[in-house]
C-alpha cells in the first residue's frame, strides 16, 4: 500500500533512530497520519542525520504547498470550524512545515473581499474551513480575482474565462459538505488536511451564472429552482434548529407541492443530425484518474472551437416541480451516490434534471430514489427529463402560478445559497479551478497511483 512521507526527523530521546511521519490510505477513501520509528544504535547518529537531510531535501522538491491563507467561518454550519481547525488541521500543517495566515471571517463576504485585496503570489493555496456557504464564498473570491487579474469581462456570458492559478483546499465543518464528499469520498477534516499537505490536485468544472447581462456568481456543485430552492428558503426561518432545519422545511415544502411555469433552453450535442443520447442511469462513475476528465489541452481547445457547430438548442416549456443543474455528483450523507451519480468533475458539461408536474406520491418516489441513488435510479420516471449540456437558460412565466397561492416564481439556490434572480443563464467552463484532492479513489483499481513516499 502506498504512503506519502510528510516529514522525517531524528529522535533525540532515542539516539540513532529515525522517525517518519506519513500519510497512509485507511478505511474506504480516507487517509490517516501515522508515525514510523526506525530504530538504530547509538553509533548510527551521524548516519541518521544524513538520512534526515536527504529525505527533507527530497520532500522539499515535491510540488507541495509551503504557505497557505486559511479562512475560518466561526458561525456557519455546526459552528465547530475553529475547534476543528485547531484540533485536527493545524497540527498537521505545523508538522509538515507549512506556514499559515489564518483569518476568522466576521461577516458574509469577508473572505471574498480579502481575496480581492491580498497579494496571492505570497501563497501556494487557499484553504477554507466551514460549510458549503463558506466554500462557495472562497471559490467565488478566487475565480473573480482570476478574471480581474487576466482582464476578462466576466459580465459577458460569452467570455472564455481564465483558469484560476490558486489551488483551493476545503476542510469540512458544515451540515452537508457535498463538495468534499464528492471530491474525496469522505467527510473527514484529517483526510482533507492530509490531501492539502500532499499537494493532491484535481481540476473541476465551474458554472458561471448570469442574469440581465451581469455575472451573479460561480457555482461548483448544485443549482436548483423549485422544490430544492423553496426548501432552502424556508429553512432560513429555522436556523436555530441547526442541520435539522432541513428536515422541517423539507416536509413543509413537499406538502405544499408547488410547481412553476417557465421555459428551459439547453444546448445538446449532435452526432451528425441526431441528438447524442444521454443515459443518466448508466454505471459510469467519476473516479481518481478518470479517463473522461483527463484529456490534453489540444483536445480541449478543439472541443471549444467546435462547440457551437455541434450543438442544437432544445426547448422545454411547462410546469416544473424542480429544475436542477449538477456540475458533479453532489454526494452527501443523505445521498451516497449523489443527485447526479454519473456526473464528472471535469468533462466540461453539467447534468440538467427537470421534474415536471406529477402527483405527490410520484414526487416522493423521486426524492427517495435520490437518497438511494447508489442502487435506485431517480431518472426512470416519465415525469423526469435529463440532459447533459454546456449551457442552460431559464425564463420563468411570472404571471402564472400553477399550484398553490402566493408568489408565482420560485427561488434559485446555488450550493446552499439563495439567489434573488429568477431568469438565469448558466454556462459550464471546463476545469476552471484546481482543488487539493484526487477525486474518489477506487483503491483496488485506481488508474492513477497515490503519491509515493520519496524514500520508498
Amino acid at each position: 500500500m502506498s504512503v506519502s512521507c510528510l516529514v522525517a526527523e531524528s529522535t533525540p530521546l532515542q539516539a540513532g533512530s529515525l522517525r517518519l511521519h506519513v500519510a497512509k490510505p485507511a478505511w474506504r477513501h480516507s487517509w490517516t497520519l501515522q508515525s514510523l520509528l526506525l530504530k538504530g544504535g547509538p553509533t548510527d547518529h551521524n548516519l541518521v542525520r544524513e538520512w534526515v537531510t536527504v529525505l527533507q531535501r527530497l520532500i522539499a522538491q515535491l510540488d507541495r504547498p509551503r504557505r497557505l491563507i486559511v479562512f475560518i467561518n466561526p458561525f456557519g454550519g455546526r459552528k465547530k470550524a475553529p475547534s476543528i481547525y485547531l484540533r485536527k488541521v493545524a497540527p498537521i500543517f505545523k508538522l509538515a512545515g507549512i506556514s499559515t495566515e489564518v483569518i476568522q471571517t466576521r461577516y458574509s463576504g469577508h473572505a471574498k473581499e480579502k481575496l480581492l485585496e491580498v497579494d496571492l503570489n505570497d501563497f501556494d493555496g487557499v484553504v477554507c474551513v466551514g460549510g458549503d456557504g463558506m466554500v462557495n464564498e472562497v471559490i467565488n473570491g478566487v475565480l473573480v480575482r482570476a478574471q480581474v487579474d487576466a482582464g476578462i469581462e466576466a459580465d459577458d456570458v460569452r467570455s472564455r474565462l481564465h483558469p484560476a492559478t490558486m489551488k483551493v483546499g476545503v476542510i469540512p465543518a458544515g451540515s452537508t459538505d457535498a463538495l468534499v464528499f464528492t471530491t474525496t469520498g469522505e467527510n473527514s477534516p484529517v483526510t482533507s488536511a492530509l490531501l492539502i499537505v500532499m499537494g493532491a490536485e484535481v481540476s473541476v468544472d465551474v458554472a458561471s451564472i448570469h442574469s440581465q447581462e451581469k455575472l451573479v456568481r460561480y457555482s461548483l456543485g448544485f443549482l436548483s429552482y423549485g422544490f430544492f430552492g423553496d426548501n432552502i428558503k424556508s429553512s432560513e426561518r429555522y436556523r436555530w434548529m441547526g442541520p435539522l432545519r432541513y428536515n422541517m422545511s423539507g416536509w413543509q415544502t413537499f406538502l405544499k407541492h408547488k410547481s412553476y411555469e417557465g421555459e428551459v433552453k439547453v444546448l445538446v450535442k449532435k452526432n451528425g443530425s441526431v441528438l447524442t443520447p444521454y443515459d443518466p442511469t448508466g454505471k459510469d462513475r467519476c473516479r481518481a484518474g478518470c479517463n473522461v476528465c483527463y484529456k490534453t489541452n489540444s483536445k480541449l481547445q478543439q472541443e471549444i472551437s467546435e462547440e457551437l457547430e455541434n450543438n442544437d438548442v432544445v426547448r422545454v416549456q411547462g410546469q416544473f416541480l424542480s429544475i436542477s443543474c449538477a456540475l458533479m455528483a453532489n454526494r452527501c450523507a443523505r445521498s451516497s451516490a449523489g443527485v447526479a451519480p454519473t456526473a464528472h468533475l471535469g468533462n466540461g458539461v453539467m447534468d440538467v434534471i427537470l421534474v415536471t408536474q406529477c402527483s405527490r406520491l410520484n414526487f416522493l418516489k423521486f426524492l427517495l430514489a435520490i437518497a438511494k441513488s447508489e442502487t435506485r435510479s431517480p431518472f426512470k420516471y416519465p415525469f423526469v427529463h435529463c440532459f447533459r449540456t454546456s449551457s442552460l437558460e431559464f425564463v420563468p412565466k411570472a404571471d402564472n402560478s400553477i399550484q398553490g397561492s402566493g408568489k408565482c416564481t420560485s427561488t434559485w439556490q446555488c450550493d446552499g445559497e439563495l439567489l434573488s434572480e429568477s431568469a438565469l443563464q448558466v454556462r459550464c467552463h471546463r476545469q476552471l479551478l484546481k482543488l487539493f484532492a484526487f477525486g474518489i479513489e477506487d483503491r483496488d483499481e485506481c488508474s492513477m497511483p497515490c503519491i509515493p513516499c520519496p524514500c520508498s
